[in-house]
């Protein structure tokens, strides 16, 4: 029972962490992007750069946690197998 309120918050937490580093990256290299097309004067081309770069950063991390949380769990998996038939002996 335990290990579901366990699971639970860990993907609240994986939801939250994720949110956060979506907002914190898109604020600041949108932000980074209009300060250079002003300083520049080349209008949208750094904010909309700044924009791709953002959510492309943020969905390959967000792909590499989903496929550690996969990893993690196959592992514990075979571990929970293991000792299953360990204890059936």
């Amino acid at each position: 029972m335990r290990k579901k309120e366990n699971n639970g918050f860990q993907y609240l937490n994986f939801a939250l962490s994720f949110g956060l580093t979506l907002v914190i990256t898109l604020y600041l290299l949108y932000k980074g992007g209009a300060w250079l097309d002003n300083y520049l004067g080349t209008s949208p081309l750094f904010t909309a750069l700044g924009v791709i770069l953002a959510l492309a950063t943020v969905f390959r991390q967000l792909v590499g946690e989903i496929i550690e949380s996969g990893q993690k769990e196959k592992q514990e998996e075979q571990k929970n197998k293991i000792e299953k038939d360990g204890d059936n002996r």
